[in-house]
């Protein structure tokens, strides 16, 4: 029989992948996690909702006779959390090496393994992030490079009436040699258990802004268009009762290039219909100019032979009688001038900006294997399971980890990408 160690390691190393996993995490603790426990499970299939929040226009009268208005309405709308691929990582050795050379397990093995988990996570909650957001400040492909640029994000989260609580503006790694004449931040992260998330915070509060690094941001290469500006083709539905549960939008753009490409990530920008504040439902001014509408498109889209191609966008232009769920001054319609913010044929690598509530990673349960399983779980709610088995046959040990997560957009109006000022 192959040897076992598990009474001896199962509770020690249990606990050193627990605190290595949460001790290399950095993006994945900007946004709401939380166990989906009961939510997921084998009877709901593999999408959660969860609830939107409504949103309620007050009415001003001189003596309080509300009799001629309309009362608001209320539409639930629904967050899907979608369960995305298993995050595995196995490793195999044999009683040989475990006798005559690992004697370094947590070094050799445990770490490593808790860095792939997190990597293989915050890169693919990137793509996420990058694919679904409406925001964009600045021009798409100018690099950071002054605190002024950060600053006009912060601003514009100011305009839009972010919510309270955590806003963060995670930047490419080099973007800080940019900024790096000002004094790196040590944050407020507890250093035993958030080392890389503490050496990831560059300054805690700039511009009400958490600023970091992160080797996590996506990365896209905008589709093959000779031009890049067209027109809106049809109007598109302004209604939210249409877009409450996807908050995206369907734009059919014309007026391009035959038989090119539109890919996610590019931004799209309307001339002439501009942003509203969420709350005051005023128009957002940058210094004396109105902020025009963009959005980001979320998925590739194929320009037809006819020279039109219709994209879905995330961060719906909703214009309707009532203006209660209003977010732009004028309703898209056609013939409305869109352009490509993106150039053709380019690599991109946007910096994201958003608050804590625009999106969050749920933590799918899972059943334990027939083999030495122990389920872990962070004090947010990501579950690690730790499974180990032998090969009797060939004389080694067997360990895995894997993590099952889910994936939800509670609110694109709360993220964008930020690019320097040309």
């Amino acid at each position: 029989m192959a040897n076992n160690l598990t009474s001896n390691t199962q509770a020690t190393l249990s606990k050193d992948i627990l605190d290595t996993f949460e001790s290399k995490r950095t993006v994945s603790k900007t946004v709401n996690t939380q166990f989906l426990g009961d939510a997921i499970n084998s009877n709901t299939g593999d999408t959660v909702f969860i609830k939107r929040p409504g949103r309620f226009k007050s009415t001003a009268t001189t003596d309080g006779d509300i009799s001629g208005t309309t009362a608001n309405s209320i539409i639930a709308g629904k967050a899907s959390g979608t369960v995305q691929d298993f995050i595995t990582v196995e490793v195999d050795w044999s009683i040989l090496e475990e006798a005559t050379q690992l004697n370094q397990l947590q070094e050799l093995v445990v770490d490593p393994m808790c860095s792939e988990i997190v990597t293989s996570l915050e890169t693919r909650f990137g793509q996420f992030v990058m694919k679904n957001n409406n925001l964009s400040v600045g021009t798409p492909g100018q690099p950071v490079d002054a605190w002024g640029d950060i600053a006009k994000a912060g601003a514009m989260c100011k305009s839009m009436s972010f919510p309270s609580g955590e806003i963060n503006y995670l930047i490419n790694p080099f973007s800080q040699v940019a900024l790096s004449e000002v004094q790196r931040s040590i944050g407020t992260a507890d250093a035993l258990v958030n080392p890389a998330f503490k050496d990831a915070v560059i300054n805690s509060n700039f511009a009400g802004m958490r600023v970091m690094t992160s080797d996590s941001l996506a990365t896209f290469t905008s589709g093959a268009s000779a031009d890049r500006v067209g027109a809106i083709v049809g109007t598109p539905d302004p209604a939210y009762l249409t877009a409450k549960d996807t908050m995206r939008q369907s734009i059919t753009i014309g007026g391009l290039t035959a038989n090119g490409d539109v890919n996610a990530g590019e931004v799209i920008e309307v001339t002439g219909r501009h942003y509203l504040n969420q709350s005051t439902r005023n128009v957002i001014l940058d210094g004396t100019s109105a902020v025009k509408w963009r959005a980001t498109v979320t998925a590739d889209a194929t320009i037809s032979a006819g020279g039109e191609v219709t994209v879905i966008v995330s961060g719906p232009a909703i214009k309707e009688s009532t203006e209660q769920y209003d977010t732009i001054d004028v309703g898209l319609t056609a013939g409305d001038v869109v352009t490509l913010l993106n150039a053709t044929e380019t690599l991109y690598q946007p910096n994201m900006f958003y608050h804590k509530n625009a999106y969050s990673i749920g933590s799918v349960p899972l059943p334990k294997l027939s083999a030495q399983d122990v389920l872990m779980k962070t004090k947010d709610g990501l579950q690690i399971r730790m499974s180990r088995g032998s090969s009797l046959r060939e004389n080694k040990q067997i360990m895995r980890l894997d993590l099952l997560p889910a994936f939800a957009v509670l609110n694109p109006f709360l993220a964008g990408q930020g690019f320097g000022n040309a």
